[in-house]
């Protein structure tokens, strides 16, 4: 007990603990692996990858270039869940940093759609548009 409140010392765990819980929620929509849809070029088939997003804000990018093997990529992540559209800021360690909206769709958020900035335009995205990929959450079996 906590005497000069009056208030039992569990209960004081219990409100910690629920707000604790409540502020890591804000990323677990977006926490797991999500796998690109494959982007294709003018005559052929590009690439594709997949991000893991972990809750304690590490990302990796793995990328599939068609006949090259897969590089990976690392960063950390921050998500803005107040905007609306939601905000996503990347830092990746090789220096670059991107900037995108999310949102997700389905009952079950499976799906996600997110835009980053591209190398032609470095300001954050203000809507979603031809840029836009189509992410699938992988489910763990």
């Amino acid at each position: 007990m906590f005497p000069a409140a009056g208030i039992p010392a569990r209960s004081v765990l219990l409100v910690v603990l629920a707000v604790a819980l409540a502020a890591g929620c804000s990323r677990q929509p977006l926490v797991g692996e999500w796998e690109t849809e494959i982007h294709a070029g003018a005559r052929n088939v590009v690439w594709g990858g997949n991000y893991v997003f972990q809750a304690n804000g590490d990302v990796r990018y793995v990328r599939r270039d068609i006949g090259k093997p897969a590089s990976v990529t690392v960063g950390r992540y921050r998500v803005d869940t107040s905007a609306d559209p939601v905000r996503i800021d990347i830092e990746w360690e090789n220096g670059k940093t991107e900037q995108g909206i999310l949102r997700f769709i389905g009952k079950e958020k499976e799906l996600m759609e997110m835009e980053l900035t591209t190398p032609e335009k470095r300001e954050r995205p203000a809507r979603f548009g031809a840029a836009t990929m189509l992410l699938t959450k992988k489910v763990r079996k």
